[in-house]
Parts: C-alpha cells; structure tokens; sequence
C-alpha cells in the first residue's frame, strides 16, 4: 500500500512539472535543413561496390581446374612411364608401419582431385575474406 501512495505523489509531481514546461516549436524551415544536411551526408558516403573475388582471380581458379581434368588424362602413359624410370629408391632400414592396413577402400582420381580442390579453395576464401574484412576495418 506504502508503494501505490510514493508512485501517486511521483505522478502528480511529474504532471505538475510537465504542464510548466513550454512546448517548443520547429522552424519553418527544420524539414528542408535536415533534408539538406542528409542529402550532403549521402553525398560524401557514396559506396563503391567491389567483387570480393575480381575477374583475375576468376580467371586463374577456371584455368586451374580446366588443367586438374585436362592434364592427367593428356599425360596417359607417358608419365607413368617416366615415373617408372625414376628410381624412388629409400634406405630399407626405414619402416613405416601402414595404419590403414585394415581399412579397405579405394579413392578415385576424380575424388581426391575434388578434395584438394575443395581445399584449395577453402584457403583461398580464408586469405580473401581476412583481407577484405581488415581493409573495411581500416
């Protein structure tokens, strides 16, 4: 009850103070002046819209995975071939145990070509966003 008689003696003292204070008028000319100074603020904001990737880059990304499908299937036997000749020999005292012996499953070409791609892009999107995003910072 205490509570109800303090918020009642608040809110006569506020409506007395109220009514005192005069209320205040625009001038004739407030809407044009804030148009005015809006209009000059957009004029010095002007926003230029820029790929986050531009066309260069576009154009290296394409031609890379034009030659990830192209290039092995010209190569053929040639590059088998030459790769046989090399002698990829390591000292035999050297043992790496296979940890995949157990699992049994094969990859294709085309699969491990769309992993890497997939990874290559994922760095170059990480080196571009980090790039873009401390040059709006700045």
């Amino acid at each position: 009850m205490g509570e109800n008689k303090h918020i009642n003696e608040l809110d006569a003292f506020a409506k007395k103070h109220i009514q005192e204070i005069e209320a205040e008028k625009p001038s004739v000319d407030f809407t044009n002046a804030i148009m005015k100074s809006i209009l000059t603020e957009q004029a010095i904001q002007k926003i230029s819209y820029e790929p986050l990737i531009s066309k260069k880059v576009w154009f290296v990304i394409i031609a890379a995975v034009v030659s990830l499908f192209f290039i092995p299937i010209k190569a053929g036997k040639r590059s088998q071939e030459f790769l046989d000749k090399i002698d990829l020999s390591i000292d035999t005292n050297l043992e790496i145990p296979n940890l995949f012996e157990s699992l049994s499953f094969d990859v294709s070409n085309s699969f491990s070509y769309a992993i890497l791609l997939c990874a290559v892009m994922i760095i170059v999107q990480i080196v571009v966003l980090k790039n873009y995003f401390q040059n709006r910072m700045n």
